[in-house]
């Protein structure tokens, strides 16, 4: 189940996308989102994930129906060429909706970012 505050569904995203559950993380977004994001083209842009840590998250918005969320992500990911793997940051925010109590992640607008040093 989606979580029952904006901040706790989009840790739980990253969670289920670091154990592998895509299909679970799937299940996270809106209706609205799942008619732009083709169930197998999200499933697929994980094959070479290895693990997602959030290093930040702040929520700047909520009211009773949307919401908010700034997140920094860390991916490692498993090279493509045989090498060692690549950690990757990514930025941005997410839009999220009130779906009968629970927060459903709606659009985003994350990019990848310089990896700082530490992360």
């Amino acid at each position: 189940l989606p979580g029952t505050s904006p901040e706790s569904s989009v840790i739980l995203f990253y969670n289920l996308i670091s154990k592998g559950q895509y299909a679970d993380a799937y299940e996270l977004f809106s209706m609205n989102r799942k008619g732009r994001v083709l169930r197998d083209n999200f499933l697929g842009g994980f094959r070479n994930t290895l693990s997602t840590n959030v290093i930040g998250l702040e929520k700047y918005y909520q009211d009773n129906s949307f919401a908010t969320v700034a997140i920094r992500v860390v991916s490692l990911d498993r090279s493509t060429t045989g090498g060692p793997d690549v950690k990757k940051a990514f930025q941005g925010e997410w839009t999220l909706v009130n779906v009968g109590g629970y927060w459903l992640l709606d659009k985003s607008n994350i990019k990848q970012v310089p990896v700082l040093p530490g992360e």
